[in-house]
């Protein structure tokens, strides 16, 4: 049974890191930084959202500023 954005509390974000972005410290740094960045955005603000983040191969290189500006720009 498929459940509308509309019934939910908020939002849900998937998060991939592929093995090609970096080893096991870098993906799971990466993901603390994404998980942290969407913490502190509106994103779970209505209207409620179903998102899947594909890390691609440098973006465990980005630094915070330059993660959270990309993330905001593809969130917008």
């Amino acid at each position: 049974m498929a459940v509308s954005a509309e019934g939910r509390d908020g939002s849900r974000v998937g998060i991939t890191v592929a093995k090609t972005v970096g080893n096991a410290v870098v993906r799971n740094r990466l993901r603390r930084r994404v998980k942290a960045i969407l913490d502190r955005s509106t994103f779970g603000a209505a209207p409620h959202r179903d998102v899947v983040l594909i890390a691609r191969p440098g973006a465990g290189e980005r630094d915070f500023d330059d993660l959270a500006a990309e993330l905001a720009r593809l969130l917008a």
